[in-house]
C-alpha cells in the first residue's frame, strides 16, 4: 500500500476526525456556485424533461412505479409484470448518489425472463431522507428484505453496483436463504490497496460526491464513467444541483458506510463464508474503486466468476449496458452448476 494511502486511512479511519471537521473540509455548508440569472428557469425545464424521459423509457421497457412504506420510508421501485415462464427474481441494487433508473437500460434485457425489481434505497431517488435515519449497510438490507416480504418474493438473484454491491454482500452474509446468487459490480466495502482518483481527491481535501457547482459535477461524472453519457445542458444543471442539495445526505450516508470499511471491514471476515454463486464485474477503468478490487473479491470468494470489462468506467449497467447485459446472463444460465469459478477477461 502506498505512504500517501497510509496516511490517509490513518487521519480518517484508523483515529476518525470529528464530523464538524469533516463538513469543514469538505465545504459541507458552502454555497452553490450559480450559473446566473436563467438557473432556476433552466432547473425547472431540465427537471421536466427528466422525468418525462425516465417516465417514458422505464413504461416503454414494461418497468412501473410503485411505493410502499417501510422503516418510516416511502420507498419506490420500479418492476416489471412477472413472466408467465419466469426464471426467477432480479433485485437490482444502486450505488451512493444513484437512482433506480440508472437500471433501466440494462434491466430491459432481462424483462421477458425474469421478474425485475429496481428499488430507490432509502436517502436516495423518490424513497426520502430522514436526517436521524440509519443508512448502515445492514439497515439498508433489512429494509430490502421488508420490502421482498411484501412482494412475497422468498428468493432473488441480487445484483448491486458499487455502495449496492456491499448492500448485496450484506444480503448474501445476513440473509443467505433469501440470495439464489450473488453480483458485485464495481462494488464499495473493501480497504482499499491500491490508488484511484477518489483517494486522490479525499487526500486534497475534496468528497468528489458533495457539489458545489456544475464544474464539480462535471468532474464527478468523469470519475463515475468512462464513456460519459450526452444530456440537456438543461438536465445536466439540474442533476448537479440536485447533488448539491442533497450533500447533507450524502455526507451522513458516506460516513456511515465507511465506518463499516474503516478501521474495521466486515466484508472480508464474513464473504469467505458464502456458497452461492457469485459474479463479480468490475470496470477496468473504473477511477472509484480499482481494479484491484477485483482481484480482492476473487481472493475472499475462489468460487466466483470474475469479468474485467475493458473500455469501462465504474458504472457498467449504465455505460455498456448491452455487453454488461451478456455477462450476466450468461453467469446465469450456468449458476446451476454448483462450484464453478472461471476468470474471463473481456472486451
Amino acid at each position: 500500500m502506498e505512504e500517501s494511502i497510509k496516511a490517509l486511512v490513518k487521519e480518517l479511519f484508523e483515529n476518525p476526525i470529528d464530523p464538524n471537521e469533516l463538513r469543514r473540509r469538505w465545504s459541507i455548508d458552502a454555497p452553490w456556485q450559480s450559473t446566473g440569472v436563467l438557473e432556476p428557469l433552466n432547473i425547472i425545464t431540465g427537471k421536466l424533461m427528466y422525468r418525462q424521459a425516465m417516465y417514458r423509457e422505464s413504461r416503454f421497457y414494461g418497468f412501473k412505479l410503485r411505493h410502499h412504506y417501510i422503516d418510516g420510508f416511502n420507498m419506490h421501485w420500479l418492476c416489471n409484470e412477472k413472466p408467465k415462464k419466469s426464471r426467477g427474481t432480479l433485485l437490482l441494487l444502486h450505488g451512493l448518489s444513484a437512482e433506480k433508473s440508472h437500471w433501466i437500460r440494462f434491466a430491459r434485457y432481462f424483462i421477458k425472463d425474469y421478474h425485475v425489481i429496481i428499488p430507490d434505497l432509502a436517502a436516495h431517488g423518490q424513497t426520502g431522507y430522514r436526517p436521524d435515519g440509519n443508512y448502515s449497510t445492514h439497515a439498508q438490507a433489512s429494509r430490502i428484505i421488508e420490502l421482498l416480504n411484501h412482494l412475497q418474493v422468498d428468493q432473488v438473484h441480487v445484483l448491486g453496483n458499487s455502495m449496492g454491491g456491499f448492500i448485496s454482500a450484506r444480503l448474501a452474509t445476513g440473509w443467505p436463504e433469501r440470495i439464489v446468487s450473488l453480483g458485485l459490480m464495481d462494488a464499495a466495502g473493501l480497504q482499499a490497496r491500491t490508488y484511484s482518483a477518489l483517494v486522490e481527491s479525499i487526500e486534497a481535501g475534496r468528497n468528489p460526491f458533495l457539489l458545489h457547482s456544475l464544474a464539480e459535477f462535471d468532474h464527478l461524472m468523469s470519475l463515475a464513467a468512462h464513456k460519459q453519457q450526452w444530456m440537456p445542458s438543461q438536465v445536466r444543471l439540474m442533476l448537479a444541483k440536485q447533488y448539491s442539495d442533497r450533500r447533507e445526505r450524502l455526507f451522513n450516508v458516506f460516513l456511515q458506510v465507511q465506518n463499516e470499511i474503516y478501521p474495521h471491514d466486515w466484508i472480508t471476515e464474513q464473504l469467505p463464508s458464502i456458497n452461492m454463486p457469485t459474479l463479480v464485474l468490475w470496470g477496468e477503468l473504473d477511477k472509484l474503486l480499482d481494479v484491484d478490487m477485483l482481484a480482492h473479491f476473487k481472493e475472499l470468494i475462489p468460487h466466483a466468476k470474475t469479468v474485467n470489462m475493458s473500455k469501462t468506467g465504474h458504472m457498467p449497467m449504465m455505460e455498456r449496458p448491452l455487453a454488461t447485459a451478456r455477462h450476466y446472463r450468461e453467469f446465469l444460465k450456468k449458476i446451476s452448476v454448483v462450484g464453478t469459478g472461471f476468470q474471463q477477461k473481456a472486451s
